[in-house]
């Protein structure tokens, strides 16, 4: 996986490591945001979740990044999102979750999840 604020050598994407979050505080768990200068948003993370993700959502206002399952319950809350990538995700409108593999760094599989963008005040 990409090293903190990296920048990859393909697509100018910038990247942010989001650490050690969830729901049942596992510390296995590894999580990294990339989004490039087009609003395209990639999480991408080291095994497949618990609870199945339905949806994400972004606060402009605080920068955080948060999983929403079908149920509406949020998990993973308050992921921290780097003011230079923020700015870039104001105009996206879905995230692609791919799962990596732990060994090889290589693709496994992805999704697409809608990406829902407020503001709280």
């Amino acid at each position: 996986m990409l090293q903190n604020n990296e920048k990859t050598n393909d697509r100018n994407f910038m990247n942010t490591p989001a650490g050690n979050i969830n729901e049942f505080q596992d510390k296995s768990y590894h999580f990294e945001l990339a989004v490039n200068e087009d609003a395209q948003v990639y999480v991408l993370h080291n095994k497949p979740m618990k609870t199945p993700i339905s949806w994400l959502e972004f606060d402009l206002g605080t920068n955080k990044l948060e999983f929403v399952t079908d149920e509406g319950e949020q998990k993973y809350i308050g992921l921290p999102v780097h003011p230079s990538l923020s700015k870039n995700m104001q105009n996206a409108h879905q995230v692609l979750m791919v799962l990596m593999d732990e060994d090889t760094g290589e693709a496994l599989k992805g999704e697409y999840l809608p990406l829902i963008l407020h503001r709280e005040y």
